[in-house]
């Protein structure tokens, strides 16, 4: 091997099992946010079981004052006033189904949440399905690594010591077009 493919071959197994490490830390941590994600979810069902059971308690206080209402408006004429009693009645059942839309407000809010999860769930599921193919087109490639390693292992000794941090890439600096001055230089003759 010339040194040239020589350093290109370590780049590329370097490389090779970079990605491999890479694709595996995306996946565990991709995973690890879907169950945080799964948790979230149980969460927010509990809490919606929550409100819909104080929802449930709220539609029965606000059917009981509706019903203490209708039947004080079956009284006689004459005792058909506004009197305290009758202000908090009225003032109870405001505050009932006030609260209770409060209750169906929140509740429809836990929803969107949970939907919001579910649609990132998909997104990172799809991100695991195509890393996981990520991973196996790398190992794929696994046995020509194996031979690319074998053929280094059988270059090394053919190398001199200093050629393995010898740059292929890098220019002399007598490459360096003749036009182009420094900046100090410039800068001095102004």
């Amino acid at each position: 091997l010339s040194l040239a493919s020589f350093s290109r071959a370590l780049f590329s197994m370097r490389d090779y099992e970079s990605s491999i490490a890479n694709i595996q830390l995306i996946q565990q941590q991709t995973q690890a946010q879907v169950d945080a994600c799964a948790q979230e979810m149980n969460a927010l069902d509990t809490e919606v079981s929550a409100c819909e059971a104080a929802y449930g308690e709220k539609q029965e206080a606000i059917a009981l004052a509706a019903e203490r209402l209708a039947l004080r408006s079956t009284r006689p004429a004459r005792e058909l006033v506004q009197d305290p009693a009758q202000r908090a009645l009225a003032n109870e059942l405001a505050e009932l189904k006030s609260a209770s839309r409060l209750i169906e407000g929140s509740a429809s809010k836990l929803l969107a949440d949970k939907a919001r999860l579910a649609s990132m769930i998909s997104v990172l599921q799809d991100t695991l399905a195509l890393k996981e193919n990520s991973l196996q087109v790398e190992e794929a490639g696994k046995p020509t690594m194996e031979v690319l390693a074998e053929l280094c292992a059988g270059s090394v000794a053919e190398l001199p010591p200093t050629a393995a941090f010898h740059s292929t890439f890098a220019r002399p600096i007598t490459a360096l077009p003749a036009h182009r001055l420094s900046l100090s230089r410039v800068y001095a003759t102004r």
